[in-house]
Parts: structure tokens; sequence; C-alpha cells
């Protein structure tokens, strides 16, 4: 069994970390790696689209650690949420840049002299369906390609394959694959140790499908979190390289209510408002625990208005309780019916 993993930020304290969110079995696929993998890959796009699955609530290792005030591996108390998502290591700026040298490296023949294309989803969308069609069942992907001179940062994209079509039309997986190009997608990873699964056992994240660092660097604590240091060479100014430490003046009890209140939130707001809490207020002010003061007030103010409709529900829970106190099932039957 490998494990496959997803990178996730935390908006409290800005760390990376890597969660597993499947297990597989590559022996089930005869050896076919690729076609497994990228049934996994698409399946896990479709869930990640929607927002409370890229929006939830993880473990994160460094706001425990601030919290206990204890190694990871250490901490034997119950964890704290926090508010997390899981992260793509390009900007909306980057994917436009990442089009415009994909249509200029297949102005020129391609990287290196490769006829293949790549970038993102609007460079294959400016492509002919023609030429789309010709990409089958037996595409892999493999070639690497840079972005903005960085060869730390990598991706996948399809590669043409000479061989024959087995088949006249396309299958539904490969037309799944075509509307989730991996260069626009969260990227996928999968840990590829040799102890693959072994608690004690330090695990090593490859990248599998889309845009990122080629591996990762995780740091001693086991729990997943990326060494930070090691994501300076990516070079990219949206992507906090140092850990978060915790000033002098913050005690951890004022962090540890910070994260309840978030999650109280999460929990307590409806689709609609939790979207625009997220995205018009909190994305702005990561790391929240630097800013929590700045939005302290609209957050209780939104949780007075969660707390007093859970009253009112309560009320009229207990109002129907009292109500129906005493009578049988049948009671309340033959009195509706009579209605």
């Amino acid at each position: 069994m490998r494990e496959v993993g997803l990178v996730f930020e935390c908006l409290h304290c800005e760390t990376y970390f890597v969660n597993t969110v499947k297990l597989i079995d590559l022996s089930e696929n005869r050896g076919k790696k690729r076609d497994l993998l990228t049934d996994t890959y698409i399946s896990l796009q479709k869930h990640y689209e929607d927002f409370r699955n890229r929006y939830q609530l993880c473990v994160c290792p460094t706001c425990n650690e601030l919290i206990y005030q204890s190694k990871y591996q250490d901490l034997d108390q119950n964890c704290i949420l926090s508010l997390c998502r899981v992260f793509k290591f390009l900007k909306e700026d980057d994917l436009q840049e990442l089009s415009s040298n994909s249509s200029a490296n297949n102005t020129n023949g391609g990287i290196g002299g490769s006829d293949n294309n790549v970038g993102s989803s609007a460079s294959h969308a400016s492509s002919s369906t023609d030429e789309t069609n010709t990409t089958n069942n037996e595409s892999s992907f493999m070639d690497l390609f840079e972005i903005s001179n960085k060869d730390i940062l990598k991706g996948y994209e399809m590669e043409k394959s000479n061989g024959k079509k087995q088949h006249g039309k396309k299958s539904k997986e490969e037309k799944k694959g075509e509307e989730h190009d991996p260069d626009i997608h969260v990227p996928l990873y999968m840990d590829v140790g040799t102890n693959a699964g072994e608690s004690q056992k330090k695990q090593k994240w490859e990248l599998v499908f889309g845009v990122g660092p080629a591996r990762l660097e995780l740091d001693s604590s086991r729990s997943g979190r990326i060494y930070k240091p090691s994501l300076r060479s990516l070079n990219l100014p949206h992507i906090s390289t140092s850990l978060y430490k915790l000033p002098e003046n913050v005690i951890t009890s004022d962090i540890q209510s910070q994260c309840e209140k978030i999650v109280e939130l999460v929990q307590g707001l409806d689709e609609q408002a939790l979207t625009d809490l997220i995205l018009n207020v909190l994305v702005k002010k990561i790391p929240l625990y630097e800013h929590f003061d700045e939005i302290s007030e609209l957050i209780t103010e939104q949780l007075s208005s969660i707390r007093h409709i859970r009253e009112i529900e309560k009320q009229e829970e207990m109002e129907l309780a009292r109500h129906y106190k005493g009578k049988t099932l049948t009671d309340i039957l033959s009195k509706k019916s009579k209605q």
C-alpha cells in the first residue's frame, strides 16, 4: 500500500504539511501505475472542487506544538483543530505566465525541441479540437517543464503517443483527464519510501501530478510538516519560508481560544456565509495569529449570531418536547389525522 497526499496550508500559522488523503495498492493495477494514479488524481480533484473540502479543519502540527508547548510526537492531549486549505504552489498570475510560456514554447517547437503542448488550461483550451483528439489512452505524464526558468518547480503533461488507437472514440476516463488539467489543480504527491506506511520511518513524498516541488523535504517532527527553509529555492514571494514563532507577549491559551472560535464558525455558518468570510476576510489575514485582533470584532459578531440561532432552535426543541410529553405515537398521529 502506498499513501498519496496533498499539501495543506494552515491559515493560522502558515505551516505547510502533507496530509494523507488516500491509500492505494499499485499491485491491483498489475504494474500500470499511471492508470491507477491518474484515476486517483481525477477523483481527488473532483472532491476538492467543493469549497468545504478545499477549506477544512485539520490537525496542524505547528498549532498544536505552540498551544501545548511540546514536540508533536510527544503530544498526549486531544489535538486542536485549525482551519486549513489545500495548497497550490502557483498563484493565478503564475498560471497566466505559464500559459504565455507555453505558447512561446509551442511556437519554437516546444521545450527541448519537443512537439508537446505544455501549460495551464488556457493553453490547452486554445488548442484545436483535432489536435486534442490526438491524445489517447496510451498517453503518459512524463515530460517536465520549467516555469520562469526555475528548474525546481516542476509539472507534468500528457505526451502524445505515436501508437495506434484501439478505439475510435474517447473513453470516459480520457475525457475526465482532459477536464482536470494537472497544471492548474492541486499537486498530488505519493510516499515512495521503501518502508512506506511505517510510522518510524521518514516518508519520502514525490510529485505525481500537478505543479510543485519534485520532492518535499519534511522536518524531523514526523508530522508531515514541510521543512520550510527548503521552499526558499522556489523563490515564490507568496510562500512563507520560516516557521511561525509565538510572540513573547502572547500566551498559549489565547491562540487556543482563537482556534476554537474559528472551528465554531466553520461548523456553524452556512455555505455562503462561510465562503464569504474565508475568501473576503480570513485569507487576507494569513497568518491569523498575527492579525486576529483586526478581525476579532467581526468574529465575535458572527459567533453571537450563531449562538443566538442555536438558542432559539434549542428552545423550539424543548417546547416540542413539552408539547408531546406523555403522548404515544398513536395519539400524535390520530390528532394530526383529525386536523
